[in-house]
């Protein structure tokens, strides 16, 4: 969480956020928890665009064109502006994109669930649930 309240995550968590919000879009979700998800798809998709382009230019600033090509696609660690690129692609990674609110995963004594009861038990690996550390709170069930 950031000092002002929101959520941060890094640019370098994004792709595995990402793909952990699908897998929680592949459970029955309720449509409230649905909206958000889509929501949060959403930003995070045109971030990683933001990103992807923001790369694309450290790579046509500190890579060298192949031959017969006006601009560089790659940059690879014999050619001299590798560090400089390391530095910039490494600063790139460490900004953070921020959240207003998570989205709630209820505990249950032996399961999970989006709403607090009902019978809608969700079944997520422990790689999404970790990957989606900052943005998931896990709320016990009261009662």
């Amino acid at each position: 969480m950031s000092s002002n309240g929101k959520i941060a995550v890094l640019n370098g968590e994004l792709a595995a956020l990402q793909v952990a919000l699908r897998e929680c879009g592949d459970t029955k979700v309720p449509m409230k928890v649905a909206l958000g998800i889509v929501e949060v798809q959403r930003q995070i998709q045109s971030r990683i665009d933001d990103v992807n382009e923001l790369n694309r230019s450290l790579v046509e600033k500190h890579g060298v064109p192949a031959e017969g090509e006006d601009t560089a696609t790659q940059v690879s660690s014999e050619m001299p502006g590798w560090s400089p690129y390391v530095a910039g692609f490494n600063d790139l990674m460490a900004a953070e994109m921020l959240f207003d609110e998570p989205i709630t995963l209820y505990e249950r004594e032996d399961s999970y669930g989006w709403t607090p009861d009902g019978n809608d038990a969700v079944e997520l690996t422990a790689n999404t649930i970790f990957d989606m550390r900052g943005l998931l709170k896990v709320q016990k069930k009261e009662g």
